[in-house]
C-alpha cells in the first residue's frame, strides 16, 4: 500500500496510507484540491494520483522531466484525453472511522435539519388547513369546506334534581332550545350577535313572569292553530287569550309557582356543529363587544351587536376574514352568500335536528353599502352597514355573510318585516332588504375581559 504526504488547507500531513486518503476526501476532511506528494519535495494535485472524483480534462502536453525515482510519475499523456478507467469506489467508512472534526460537522448538520423539520412542520400544519386546497371558487365549494364551522347556539334546562326539562306545568317543553347561530373564527372561538350572547342569559335571569308569558304565549299559538285560528299579529295573540282567559291564567299560576321552586336551571349552553354527525361544543366564556346596549342610534343598527363564544374544545374548521383590502372593494350587487338556522316562522323550528343540525345556505348580493345614519361616506372605513337581500328570519341571528372564496365580510344581525303570522313569528318583508355589520366592527370585542358561561348566567358553578 503506497503511503504520501498531502497538504490540505494550509497544512501538512503524512505519511498517510492511500487508502486512508480516500477516506478523508471522501468525508471531507481533506480538500479535493489538496497536493500529494511521495517525498514531500515535488507536490502535484491529489486528482491525479487518486482520482477520487473522475474529471473529464483537455488534452494538454506535457514536458516530461527528468528521472526521479523518488518522484511521483505524472500521468501518460494519453490518459489526460480521455476519461480515466474509474476505480471501484472505496468502502465509506464507519460513523465511528470518522474523525471529530467531521462527526462534529455531522453532528451540527443532524441538528440543524432536525430544527428545520420542526419549523417546517409547524408552519405546515397551519399552511395545510388554509391553503392546501387554495381559495374556493364558488358558494358550493365554501358549503362543502366550512359547514362544519358553523353551529347552532343552544341552552339546556334541568330541574331541581338536575333532571332534564321535557314538561312545565303540564305543557310539554323540549329541554335544549335553539335560538340563534355562531361561526368560528379559530379552534375556540365562535363569533355570533350580542343579542344571542344577551338572550342566553336573559332566558336564565329575566322575570319568571316573563318566561312563565314565554311558554304561555307558545301553548296559545299552538291552541290556536289547532282551532283554525291565525294568528298574525300580537293584537290576534292578546284577543285569543281574551277569550280563553281563565284557561291561561290557571296555567300561567301553574307556570309560575313551579319557576318560584326553582325548578328551572341552566345545564348547559352549547354550540351543536352543522354536518358533524353530532359534535357539540360547550360554551364556557362570553366577550361582548363594549358599546353594546348603549342605546344610540347606532347600537340600534346594529353597529356593535357582536359577541365571541369561548368552547370548551376546538373545532376543526374556521372560516377566514375579508381583509381590508376586500372589504373596502365591496360595491353594490356583489354576490354574498351566508350559512346559518332560520327558525322563526318555519315548521318545527326550521326543521332543525338539534342533535345533527345541518345549517341552511342563502344568498342574494349588497343591496347598499352604508355607514350607521344610512349614508355613504366618502371613507370606506365608515362605510359598516351592508344592506342586503340574503332571507333571513329568526335563528339565522349571527351568521356569517362571505363571499365566494369564503372570506366573511359580514355578520347577519337584523331582518326587515311586515307584522306576525299565526304562530307570533315575524313575516320578513318581500323587499328583502336584511342588515348585516362589516366585519371589521368585530375587533373591539376580542380585547374585552371574557365572562364565565355561570357568571354570565347569574349562576354559581
Amino acid at each position: 500500500m503506497n503511503r504520501y504526504y498531502i497538504k490540505s488547507d494550509g497544512k501538512l500531513y503524512g505519511l498517510i496510507d492511500e487508502s486512508k486518503i480516500r477516506e478523508k476526501i471522501v468525508s471531507g476532511f481533506f480538500k479535493t484540491d489538496s497536493l500529494i506528494s511521495a517525498d514531500a519535495k515535488e507536490w502535484i494535485p491529489v486528482q491525479q494520483i487518486l482520482e477520487v472524483v473522475p474529471k473529464r480534462v483537455t488534452p494538454v502536453l506535457r514536458a516530461v522531466p527528468k528521472a526521479n525515482h523518488n518522484a511521483l510519475p505524472p500521468p501518460p499523456i494519453w490518459q489526460s484525453a480521455t476519461l480515466p478507467e474509474q476505480e471501484p469506489a472505496p468502502k465509506p467508512a464507519s460513523f465511528w472511522q470518522i474523525d471529530w472534526h467531521s462527526r462534529r460537522t455531522l453532528y451540527w448538520g443532524i441538528g440543524a435539519l432536525a430544527a428545520l423539520l420542526l419549523i417546517v412542520a409547524g408552519i405546515a400544519e397551519s399552511v395545510i388547513y388554509f391553503s392546501a386546497l387554495g381559495e374556493a371558487e364558488s358558494f358550493q365549494e365554501v358549503c362543502d369546506r366550512y359547514q362544519q364551522a358553523v353551529g347552532v347556539v343552544t341552552i339546556t334546562f334541568e330541574d331541581a334534581n338536575h333532571q332534564l326539562v321535557s314538561s312545565v306545568a303540564g305543557i310539554k317543553v323540549e329541554p335544549t332550545t335553539p335560538f340563534g347561530t355562531a361561526w368560528a373564527i379559530d379552534k375556540n372561538h365562535f363569533v355570533t350577535n350580542a343579542h344571542v350572547a344577551y338572550g342566553i342569559q336573559e332566558m336564565k335571569t329575566t322575570s319568571i313572569v316573563k318566561y312563565a308569558s314565554v311558554i304561555l304565549g307558545v301553548q296559545m299559538c299552538r291552541d290556536a292553530a289547532n282551532e283554525g285560528i291565525r294568528i298574525n299579529t300580537e293584537a290576534d295573540l292578546k284577543q285569543y287569550y281574551q277569550q280563553n282567559q281563565k284557561k291561561y291564567d290557571k296555567m300561567a299560576e301553574e307556570i309560575k309557582s313551579w319557576l318560584q321552586q326553582g325548578g328551572l336551571r341552566v345545564r348547559s349552553v352549547a354550540i351543536h356543529l352543522s354536518h358533524s354527525d353530532g359534535k357539540i361544543l360547550n360554551v364556557t366564556g362570553v366577550q361582548v363587544h363594549p358599546s353594546y346596549g348603549n342605546k344610540t342610534q347606532e347600537d340600534a343598527r346594529g353597529a356593535y351587536d357582536f359577541a365571541i363564544l369561548t368552547t370548551d374544545k376546538p373545532t376543526e374548521t374556521w372560516f377566514k376574514l375579508a381583509s381590508d383590502k376586500e372589504l373596502h372593494r365591496l360595491t353594490t350587487g356583489t354576490e354574498l352568500g351566508s350559512l346559518g338556522f332560520p327558525m322563526e316562522g318555519i315548521i318545527a323550528n326550521g326543521n332543525i335536528d338539534v342533535q345533527k343540525p345541518e345549517a341552511s345556505f342563502k344568498d342574494g348580493n349588497i343591496v347598499k353599502i352604508t355607514d350607521f345614519q344610512y349614508h355613504h361616506a366618502a371613507d370606506p372605513r365608515q362605510n359598516l352597514c351592508l344592506i342586503h337581500s340574503i332571507p333571513a328570519a329568526g335563528g339565522a341571528s349571527g351568521s356569517p355573510i362571505f363571499l365566494k372564496n369564503g372570506h366573511v365580510v359580514a355578520i347577519l344581525w337584523g331582518v326587515e318585516n311586515h307584522g306576525k303570522d299565526q304562530s307570533g313569528a315575524r313575516i320578513g318583508s318581500a323587499v328583502l332588504q336584511n342588515y348585516g355589520t362589516r366585519i371589521d366592527a368585530l375587533a373591539p370585542v376580542k380585547n374585552q375581559s371574557k365572562h364565565d358561561i355561570r357568571e354570565w348566567l347569574g349562576e354559581t358553578k
